[in-house]
């Protein structure tokens, strides 16, 4: 292995045979100061013998590395041939991209590249005909509703980030509770007006 890794290793079982996918972190310092191939493995469970290799070249910051942070989605149902992996810090080093390979090739099937990478893990879920989704978050707070197939956007949405200092929670609280009362005001005039209507 040529760094840590943050992904947690994926069995899946193939022809009643059992595989492993995995990737790395590429931490800076290690292999590069700047920039390194990320390795996306499927490993024969029984033999450890790598069945197959895709790799991203993915860049790093310090304390911030690049490469594979979330966990990879094993397709099932109309998706079990595919596997959806989260490559952070490629194709630039503030972006990301979420990949979808062949299992059995390691072959691109497509990629979703967004302009901030993600350290989270795509879920993948299916309605009742088997029709596979993928939910894709980014450090943007940007959640994506993807179709597993083709990797076209069904939906997104951004959600606004989080205080991070005391006096923007304050704020945030303060302006909760002025919306809060608004609304308290709004609801007792309108029974009011419903109580006693006009003649």
């Amino acid at each position: 292995i040529l760094d840590d890794t943050n992904c947690s290793p994926v069995v899946s079982i193939e022809d009643g045979h059992p595989y492993i996918y995995i990737s790395t972190s590429f931490h800076m310092g290690w292999r590069s100061s700047y920039k390194a191939e990320i390795p996306i493995w499927k490993i024969d469970a029984e033999t450890g013998e790598v069945v197959w290799k895709t790799s991203y070249d993915c860049y790093t910051v310090a304390d911030l590395s690049g490469g594979v942070q979330g966990t990879i989605a094993v397709g099932k149902n109309k998706l079990s041939d595919m596997i959806f992996v989260p490559v952070a810090r490629t194709p630039g080093a503030g972006s990301g991209t979420l990949v979808a390979l062949k299992k059995d090739t390691g072959e691109k099937v497509w990629e979703h590249e967004t302009t901030v990478y993600s350290w989270s893990s795509p879920v993948d879920f299916y309605d009742k005909e088997g029709n596979g989704y993928i939910a894709y978050c980014n450090t943007g707070f940007n959640i994506y509703l993807l179709d597993g197939k083709t990797g076209e956007v069904l939906d997104q949405m951004n959600l606004e980030a989080l205080p991070r200092t005391r006096e923007e929670f304050e704020n945030r609280a303060i302006l909760f509770h002025v919306l809060m009362d608004l609304r308290e005001f709004l609801e007792v005039k309108q029974h009011f007006l419903e109580a006693h209507p006009r003649h």
